[in-house]
């Protein structure tokens, strides 16, 4: 009597992704060096910006995303100093020396510093860079909890990231006239996209909680600065 045939085997699970499995190169800087990984790392996010979001589902370098996008922002700011110091002055340094001190004539200040003043903006771009990134990831994580919350346990840690590799967008601002513009749109797109990759909510639920709060913010910032620039304008005046 024959023995009935064994069942087949059930099938494998299919491997993940090579790409899945792999952290980002910027958080193997200490090993891979450092100039060469932000060199991978900015290639991967403008080539590969979707496989590239995958890989911060298994990396927990948060404050080394920040110092990632803390740099992609001085290099821009740097950019459109230079750009604005060659063209109309200094616009960052101006608007610090205007909200700080009314009474000191902010053009001729900076005019007189020169590069002196361009070297200012070493320092204060990483400082701002960093705030931005942390605000811009905290408005976009209640946007996400508006629409519904995160489907994967990645936490706020995950937006930050985000937002801070999506700061790569922000070289963009080294472009004369169109930078800021490109900057901005930049930003956006790789937020969109990251917040989708790495929560896992779909592409029209990230555009809502990137691109509302972050609406609201610009808004609210432009109201702030436009106030500060006034008074400090009508107390020169006076």
């Amino acid at each position: 009597m024959q023995r009935p045939p064994l069942p087949p085997p059930p099938p494998r699970a299919a491997p993940p992704p090579a790409h899945a499995a792999q952290p980002v190169p910027w958080s193997q800087r200490a090993a891979r060096g450092v100039t060469a990984s932000l060199i991978e790392t900015t290639k991967l996010f403008i080539t590969q910006p979707r496989i590239t979001f995958a890989r911060l589902r298994q990396d927990d370098d948060v404050w080394g995303a920040v110092l990632y996008g803390a740099l992609m922002f001085t290099v821009g700011l740097l950019g459109a100093a230079f750009w604005g110091l060659l063209l109309t002055g200094m616009p960052l340094l101006d608007t610090f020396i205007t909200l700080v001190e009314p009474d000191l004539e902010a053009e001729s200040v900076a005019s007189l510093l020169g590069l002196g003043g361009l070297l200012i903006h070493v320092f204060i771009a990483p400082l701002l860079g960093a705030v931005a990134i942390s605000l811009s990831a905290l408005a976009c994580h209640l946007g996400l909890l508006l629409v519904g919350g995160s489907q994967r346990a990645v936490g706020f840690a995950g937006t930050l990231q985000v937002l801070a590799y999506g700061s790569l967008a922000q070289l963009a601002n080294a472009v004369p006239i169109v930078g800021g513009t490109l900057a901005l749109a930049g930003t956006l797109v790789l937020a969109v996209i990251g917040i989708d990759e790495v929560h896992g909510v779909g592409l029209p639920r990230a555009a809502v909680a990137v691109t509302v709060p972050m609406s609201v913010c610009c808004a609210c910032l432009g109201v702030l600065v436009f106030g500060g620039l006034l008074t400090g304008a009508l107390a020169v005046a006076g």
